[in-house]
């Protein structure tokens, strides 16, 4: 049986020696699996991987040790883990983390902060105070407002939709919806978000009690932007139907296209007629960063509320967001008292007054580390140089004959298609170059020289990059269109022969 003096970290030499040893194999697992090769990911399929743990027992009755146990995470995950800081992987909004917030997460992980109550991490609390200080100057939000860092955009849009709804319910009701619950009125609830937005205003509005009915999808024009015009025309379709606008939802960098919504424009349409301003900003926030591109978020200043990301375009490790309000007084639709834990009459901050969430981890470490170990401009400067390098991208993709270029992206994606060099005979041109993209996507996870996503737009299927590494090149992108066109002639050959 394991001693418990041989389980945790204590001053005893013997456990801090124990300690190092397994921080060391750790990071020597790390080097090895993630960086010492030059694919993405070991093309595994699901069954093979499902195969790799049938002999592995995950609760065993008695422990291997730690040197064992991290052997067979390196035999098993780590082996077949996605390599995000490989160049190449091209797919979705999930960075590669710098250097800075991984060891500040090996530290957050050590010393177990918790941002539930004061006495369970007062130092991290009023660090994040101060980073979310920061984040709201950078927002251009007044000193009225307020925020919390959260695991991510599912979250923070949750809570501004959550705000909204107790807002708009004791504003337009006198109804206090924690302690009375919805009004009868509230099935006349409608949410407004463009039809390029994120689905997690739909989960939110289902986990509100509102349904997902009460998201109202309004058009976007040739940018994929949320359409002004055909927002106020459904505003005024509601109102004339009964309905109540409680929210307009913008997105400030789709996940699909990167475009970010008129946010200037839709602030004037929240004010006319009386709804809640959210802005989705979990992916196009970091360029707030930016002194180059920090005009493309004009109007963010406006938003009730708003969402950002650390973990997609601001270098960080999953899990670390944030989510900002723009008055402090809101919150008060939001919290509850626990006397265990942050009784009222308590003389110190609670940060669960302002989280949907108790127990929380100190993510704000990450952020804190590699902003003081970069610098703010540095931080920047990598942003704009990715979006620079996609402006390039875009442009290689779209002079080239064999491949159809669908946007032209604020930020840092390119949705195309590789345009098959055949369609056999009696097949839709359209069903045949679906068929090809898709399997095109399936060989590259297979082969492991890249990834690449898919989305689907209007009945077409279409394959994306998305790009948030600043130290990928055009020739890195180069290598995987070349890759594309190998995969689109194999997918073509594939799919015919079973035809």
């Amino acid at each position: 049986m394991v001693e418990a003096d041989a389980l945790f970290l204590d001053p005893d030499k013997r456990s801090v020696a124990r300690y190092e040893q397994a921080m060391e194999r750790a990071q020597a697992a790390v080097i090895e699996a993630l960086v010492d090769r030059n694919d993405v990911y070991s093309g595994a399929s699901p069954a093979e991987l499902r195969a790799t743990f049938e002999d592995i027992e995950p609760m065993p009755d008695e422990g291997e040790g730690i040197e064992s146990a991290l052997e067979t995470v390196c035999e098993t995950v780590l082996e077949h883990a996605v390599r995000f800081h490989d160049p190449k992987y091209l797919a979705h909004l999930n960075c590669a983390p710098g250097i800075p917030g991984i060891a500040a997460d090996a530290i957050v992980a050590a010393m177990n902060q918790n941002h539930a109550s004061w006495d369970l991490g007062p130092s991290v609390d009023v660090l994040e105070e101060a980073m979310i200080d920061e984040l709201r100057r950078r927002f251009g939000y007044p000193d009225t407002a307020a925020g919390v860092f959260t695991s991510g955009g599912t979250q923070a849009n949750f809570m501004g939709i959550f705000l909204a709804r107790g807002w708009y319910a004791d504003e337009h009701f006198d109804v206090d919806v924690q302690a009375e619950g919805l009004p009868r009125v509230a099935e006349d609830f409608r949410i407004l978000r463009s039809a390029a937005g994120h689905p997690t205003i739909d989960e939110a509005a289902a986990k509100l009690g509102l349904g997902e009915q009460a998201v109202v999808d309004v058009p976007t024009d040739d940018q994929y932007r949320l359409d002004v015009e055909a927002a106020e025309a459904v505003l005024e379709e509601l109102e004339a139907d009964g309905r109540h606008p409680i929210a307009l939802a913008a997105t400030a960098g789709t996940t699909d296209f990167g475009s970010i919504d008129p946010l200037s424009e839709l602030a004037e349409l929240a004010d006319e007629y009386d709804c809640w301003f959210h802005v989705d900003a979990a992916y196009g926030g970091a360029v707030a960063m930016s002194d180059r591109h920090r005009d493309m978020l004009a109007g963010i200043e406006r938003a009730d509320s708003l969402t950002v990301d650390f973990h997609k375009f601001l270098f960080q490790p999953v899990s670390c967001g944030a989510f900002l309000v723009r008055d402090e007084q809101m919150y008060q639709y939001l919290g509850h008292e626990a006397e265990y834990l942050n009784p009222e009459r308590d003389s110190v901050p609670h940060r669960t007054e302002k989280s949907v969430q108790w127990s929380r981890r100190a993510d704000v470490l990450k952020p804190f580390v590699t902003f003081r170990a970069v610098g703010r401009e540095d931080v920047g400067a990598m942003i704009d140089r990715v979006i620079g390098l996609v402006d390039r991208v875009a442009r290689c993709v779209g002079d080239d004959p064999d491949f159809d270029l669908i946007n032209e992206s604020e930020l840092t994606t390119v949705v195309f298609r590789y345009c098959p060099t055949r369609t056999p005979e009696g097949m839709p041109a359209r069903d045949w170059a679906n068929q090809v993209n898709d399997r095109i996507r399936e060989i590259a996870l297979e082969e492991g020289e890249t990834i690449v996503a898919r989305t689907e737009h209007q009945g077409t299927t279409y394959l994306k990059f998305t790009i948030l590494n600043p130290k990928t090149t055009v020739e890195n992108v180069e290598t995987v269109l070349d890759l594309i066109r190998e995969y689109g002639d194999r997918a073509e050959q594939e799919l015919a022969s079973i035809k």
